[in-house]
C-alpha cells in the first residue's frame, strides 16, 4: 500500500479545518460590520443629535448668535473636530480587525482551491482569529493584501469622519465673515 490511513487522512482534516476556520471568518466578518455601523450611526446620532441641542430649533439664527461669542464657535469646533477623531479611530481598529480577517479568509480560500500554497506554520496562523493576530504574523501574501485595503478604507472613513467637522469650520467662517 501506498500510504497509512493516517496519512491519508490529513488532507480530509485540512480539508475540515479549513472549512470550519472559513465558516468562522464569515461570522466575524458579519460581526465586525454591526459594529462598525453601530459605531457610525451612533456617530450620526450624537453628531446631529447635539448640534440640534446647540443651535436650538432655528438653526440658521442660532449660528449668527454664534458670531458674537467665538470662544462659543471654537469650543462647538473642537468638540466636533475631537468627537469626529475618536468616532474614526474607533471605527479604524475596527475596520482593521475586519479587514485582517477578510483577507486571512481571503487566502484560506485561495489554499483550499489549490491556487495559492502556504507553509504549515502560514496555515496554522490563517486558522487563527485573525482579527487580533498582529499584522507581522500574517503570511507575506496577506500582509501585501492587508496594506492595499488598508488604504482604501481610509479613503472611505476619511470622508464620513472628516466632511462634518469641515463644514462646520466652513459654516462657522463664513458666520463670522458675513456677521462682521
Amino acid at each position: 500500500m501506498s500510504g497509512t490511513p493516517s496519512d491519508q487522512a490529513t488532507p480530509l482534516v485540512r480539508d475540515r479545518l479549513i472549512s470550519s476556520a472559513l465558516e468562522g471568518k464569515s461570522k466575524a466578518t458579519h460581526a465586525y460590520d454591526a459594529i462598525t455601523w453601530k459605531i457610525r450611526a451612533g456617530y450620526v446620532a450624537i453628531l446631529y443629535g447635539s448640534l440640534a441641542l446647540v443651535l436650538g430649533t432655528s438653526g440658521i439664527d442660532q449660528i449668527g448668535q454664534l458670531t458674537q461669542d467665538p470662544a462659543r464657535s471654537i469650543t462647538i469646533l473642537l468638540l466636533l473636530v475631537g468627537f469626529s477623531l475618536s468616532a474614526f479611530y474607533v471605527d479604524s481598529i475596527y475596520i482593521h480587525k475586519k479587514t485582517r480577517v477578510t483577507v486571512s479568509r481571503d487566502l484560506l480560500v485561495s489554499v483550499s482551491l489549490k491556487t495559492a500554497t502556504v507553509t504549515d506554520l502560514e496555515l496554522e496562523r490563517l486558522l487563527q482569529i485573525a482579527g487580533d493576530m498582529p499584522d507581522k504574523l500574517l503570511p507575506v501574501q496577506a500582509r501585501e493584501a492587508l496594506r492595499l485595503r488598508r488604504a482604501e478604507n481610509l479613503r472611505e472613513l476619511l470622508w464620513l469622519y472628516v466632511t462634518p467637522p469641515t463644514l462646520a469650520a466652513i459654516v462657522f467662517a463664513l458666520a463670522f465673515v458675513v456677521g462682521s
